[in-house]
């Protein structure tokens, strides 16, 4: 996050089970809040990044209202349509 942070991107976050990220060792992101998860929200993002799969997002509307998905998790395998990168690790 830093990094992209660094590179120009404005980050947001969106999770119902941390509303507050907080200080840890390395980094410090205690001022982000989780952002909701509506329509505008995704639509006005270059790029949605999935890093954790909760069973309660409905992923095919989350694609269906995204520009580019970029799904590390496979929450994604059961979408139909809409512009998904996955990320495979070996």
């Amino acid at each position: 996050m830093e990094l992209l942070q660094e590179r120009g991107a404005v980050l947001c976050y969106s999770d119902p089970y941390i509303p507050r990220l907080h200080k840890m060792r390395a980094h410090d992101f205690s001022h982000m809040t989780s952002v909701p998860l509506t329509v505008e929200t995704l639509r006005n993002q270059d790029l949605v990044l999935i890093t954790t799969d909760h069973t309660n997002i409905d992923y095919q509307w989350l694609v269906e209202n995204s520009p580019l998905v970029v799904d590390t998790r496979n929450a994604t395998r059961a979408v139909k349509g809409g512009v998904i990168k996955k990320v495979v690790r070996g």
